[in-house]
């Protein structure tokens, strides 16, 4: 079970109030409510109900969250302990929307020399700045573009790669050497979120708008809905190298922005060990910060 689902009760709990909750776990009040409904799914149990100031937890809610507080203090301790007697304090969790761009693992993010730990942990697309908000990692490795929601978070651009078209095997232009943009003016682009003008291209440079297709919150959903020719789409040269599939073509785009992969981090965590990541990051080839 997600540690920042559990967390994101107690402190409800603590705080007595869904936006000073939300406030101190930095997302909004619309993604903690999210978080709460996906850990009564789990549980199988109500655990939040409306109320004058918005939504409070239940007598179920209430008992689970003091449970909780006990269960996360032993694991925190735990997870203390063990880097102590390891002798390594220093473990830096990197976020990421897989898949990553095979220049950056595993040399930059494996553990080198005297640098820190490093542990992987992937994020739904959806949540790549809550991952480092809510504090579950420490810095996320976001598919740009990125808006950042405060000044306390740093972003900065470490890697930048192209984008192809990706259509169906029975599309006219499967197989092509390459293409542009104008070659799929009419066709529907498989929608995703978040940023989903950028990733559907729209408007293309010639002023006209794309046509929506169907909308997937996943990259399985979106090679499925390619696959089938539903719709086509514009992933990252990383996305086509990781799914190969005979049912899926993916052509070069001539005149299409590229994608890039963007750290977020809070400047005051970890400073130390995640300056070292950063510094690592930088090294396959950062074009600056934002």
């Amino acid at each position: 079970m997600d540690t920042e689902l559990l967390r994101s009760l107690v402190i409800v709990a603590e705080e007595g109030h869904v936006g000073r909750a939300a406030r101190r776990l930095h997302i909004s009040q619309p993604g903690l409510s999210k978080r709460l409904r996906r850990l009564e799914d789990i549980v199988g149990v109500k655990l939040v109900e409306p109320s004058g100031r918005g939504i409070e937890l239940t007598a179920s809610g209430r008992l689970l969250a003091r449970h909780l507080s006990e269960a996360l203090g032993v694991l925190d301790a735990a997870i203390a302990d063990v880097r102590a007697e390891s002798g390594s304090t220093d473990v830096v969790t990197v976020g990421f929307v897989a898949p990553l761009p095979v220049e950056l693992t595993p040399g930059v993010l494996g553990t080198v020399g005297d640098g820190p730990a490093i542990v992987l942990s992937e994020v739904d697309w959806g949540e790549q700045i809550d991952a480092v908000t809510s504090r579950s990692v420490d810095l996320v490795l976001a598919r740009g573009p990125v808006d950042v929601p405060n000044a306390d978070l740093c972003a900065e651009t470490v890697f930048v790669e192209p984008r192809l078209a990706a259509v169906s095997s029975r599309h006219r232009l499967s197989g092509s050497e390459s293409t542009v943009l104008a070659d799929f003016a009419s066709d529907p682009v498989v929608v995703t979120e978040p940023n989903s003008d950028f990733w559907i291209v729209d408007p293309r440079p010639d002023g006209t708008r794309a046509v929506r297709g169907p909308v997937v919150s996943s990259v399985a959903e979106l090679l499925e809905a390619v696959a089938s020719g539903r719709g086509m789409a514009f992933p990252a040269r990383s996305t086509c190298d990781a799914y190969s599939r005979t049912d899926i073509s993916y052509i070069p785009v001539l005149d299409i922005e590229p994608a890039s992969v963007v750290a977020v981090w809070i400047p005051s965590r970890q400073r130390g060990p995640v300056d070292s990541v950063i510094a690592r990051l930088r090294s396959a080839g950062s074009i600056g910060d934002r």
